[in-house]
C-alpha cells in the first residue's frame, strides 16, 4: 500500500513517542512499587520486633496498647480458617488497606496474628513522595525534550530523500539537464519523477533551439550572400538612372539589415556570450549614426536633432548598432514630429514627437523594441522607455568608463 511521506512522519513519530512513554511510565511504575515495598517490610519488621519484645517479656506488656493502628490475635483467638493456612512469617494484605502479618511467637513458637490497620497511610514516607514528584517532573521533560528529539531525528531520517533530491539538483549541468529519478513509490519519488520528465522536456527544448541556431547560422547566410553578390552584378549591368539606384539602393539596405538582424539574432541565441570587445566613444557612436541614417530613408524627411558629448562605453558597436537601429525604425513608426538624439558620459537619449492620435500606436511596439530589450538586457545595458504626452523616449544606461 502506498503510504505518503506525511502520513509517515505522524505515524513513526507517534508510535515512537507512544513506545517511549510506556516504557518511561512502566520503569517509574516499578520504582514507585519497589520503594513501597521496602518501606511496608521495613516497617512490618520494626512493629513484628516491638510486639516480639512485648510478648517475650522483655518490655511491659501495655507497650502494646500505644500501637492503636493495630490489632494483635493470639493461636487461641478465633480467626478465619484462611489465616491459619499462612506459614509464618507471612504478609497478607486486607480489604479497607488493612494488612495482616503473620508471625511466630518468640518463645512458644505458635503463629500470632496482627491486623494492621491504614496502613497506607503510616507508610506514605517523604522518600516516595519525593520519587513520585520526580516521576512526574521526569515524564513532562521526556514529552517535552525527548520526543521532541525523537521526532526531529525520525523526521530527518524520513526526510533523507529530500535532500538527496536537492543534491541532485544542484548538481545538475544546465548544459545538459539530466535528472534520476528516485526510487520510491512516495510523493518525493513521484516529484523526482516529475522533475525528471521536465528536465528531460527542456534539454529537448534546448536541443532544438541549438539545431535551430546552427541551421539558420548556415541556412540564413546564404541566400544573403546569394542576395549581395546578384546585387554587385546588377550594379554593373543595369543602366544607371534614379528609379534603378533607388531600387538598388532599397535592395542593400534590406539585405545589410538583414545581414543585422541574423547576427543579432545568432548572439542572443548563444548560451554563454563572450565579454564585449571594444568600447563606443564619440567618434564611434557618430560613425554608428551616420550609417543608420543612410540606411533609413524615411529619416530624410524627417527632422532630426542630433547633439552628441564625450563618451566612452564598455559596448560591442555592433550590438549599440543594432539597438539604436530599432529604436529609430520605432520612431519612424510612431510619430511624425521631431526625432532628438543626444548623449551624455553614460545615457543615450532618442525621443521623437507624437500627435495626439499616436497614443494608442504608440502601445503598439512591435518586435522592433523587444529585440531591443533583449539585446540591452544581455549586453549590460539600462533601457528606459518613457511616454509623455506627446513625446516619447527611449534612454540607453551605460556604466561609466574611464576613456583612455
Amino acid at each position: 500500500m502506498k503510504q505518503t511521506l506525511r502520513y509517515k512522519i505522524i505515524l513513526t513519530a507517534g508510535l515512537s513517542t507512544f513506545l517511549l512513554m510506556s516504557l518511561y511510565w512502566l520503569a517509574g511504575w516499578h520504582l514507585i512499587e519497589s520503594i513501597e515495598h521496602q518501606s511496608r517490610q521495613q516497617f512490618v519488621d520494626y512493629i513484628g520486633s516491638r510486639v516480639d519484645q512485648a510478648l517475650a517479656g522483655k518490655v511491659p506488656a501495655q507497650a502494646l496498647e500505644l500501637f492503636d493502628m493495630m490489632t494483635l490475635y493470639r493461636e487461641n483467638d478465633d480467626v478465619p480458617v484462611a489465616w491459619r493456612a499462612l506459614t509464618p512469617p507471612a504478609t497478607e494484605a486486607l480489604p479497607n488497606e488493612d494488612l495482616l502479618v503473620v508471625r511466630r511467637h518468640p518463645q512458644t513458637g505458635q503463629p500470632y496474628y496482627l491486623v494492621m490497620h491504614n496502613v497506607e497511610e503510616v507508610l506514605e514516607s517523604g522518600k516516595q513522595e519525593e520519587a513520585e514528584i520526580l516521576l512526574v517532573l521526569g515524564g513532562i521533560a521526556l514529552i517535552t525534550f525527548g520526543a521532541m528529539g525523537l521526532t526531529l531525528l525520525i523526521t530527518w531520517q524520513l526526510t533523507q530523500p529530500i535532500r538527496q533530491l536537492t543534491r541532485q539538483l544542484e548538481h545538475i549541468d544546465p548544459a545538459r539537464p539530466v535528472l534520476e529519478p528516485l526510487e520510491r513509490n512516495d510523493e518525493i519519488g513521484f516529484m523526482s519523477r516529475q522533475f525528471a520528465s521536465l528536465l528531460q522536456r527542456t534539454a529537448a527544448f534546448i536541443n532544438r533551439e541549438r539545431n535551430f541556431t546552427r541551421f539558420a547560422s548556415h541556412e540564413l547566410r546564404s541566400p544573403i550572400m546569394v542576395v549581395r553578390s546578384s546585387l554587385d552584378l546588377l550594379r554593373e549591368t543595369v543602366p544607371p538612372s534614379e528609379i534603378n539606384s533607388r531600387a538598388l539602393k532599397r535592395i542593400d539596405d534590406a539585405s545589410s539589415r538583414m545581414i543585422k538582424l541574423i547576427e543579432a539574432f545568432l548572439w542572443l541565441g548563444r548560451e554563454t556570450k563572450p565579454a564585449p570587445e571594444g568600447c563606443v566613444d564619440r567618434t564611434g557612436l557618430e560613425h554608428i549614426l551616420e550609417e543608420l541614417f543612410a540606411s533609413h530613408p524615411a529619416l530624410q524627411s524627417r527632422q532630426l536633432e542630433v547633439t552628441l558629448d564625450d563618451c566612452h562605453w564598455q559596448v560591442h558597436p555592433f550590438v549599440l548598432s543594432v539597438v539604436i537601429d530599432n529604436l529609430l525604425r520605432n520612431a519612424l513608426i510612431h510619430g511624425d514630429g521631431h526625432i532628438r538624439i543626444g548623449n551624455d558620459t553614460d545615457t543615450l537619449t532618442i525621443s521623437n514627437d507624437i500627435g495626439d492620435g499616436d497614443h494608442a500606436d504608440a502601445q503598439s511596439h512591435g518586435y522592433g523594441l523587444l529585440i531591443a530589450s533583449q539585446l540591452c538586457q544581455d549586453a549590460g545595458i539600462g533601457l528606459e522607455l518613457t511616454q509623455e504626452p506627446r513625446r516619447y523616449s527611449a534612454q540607453l544606461h551605460f556604466a561609466a568608463q574611464a576613456g583612455p
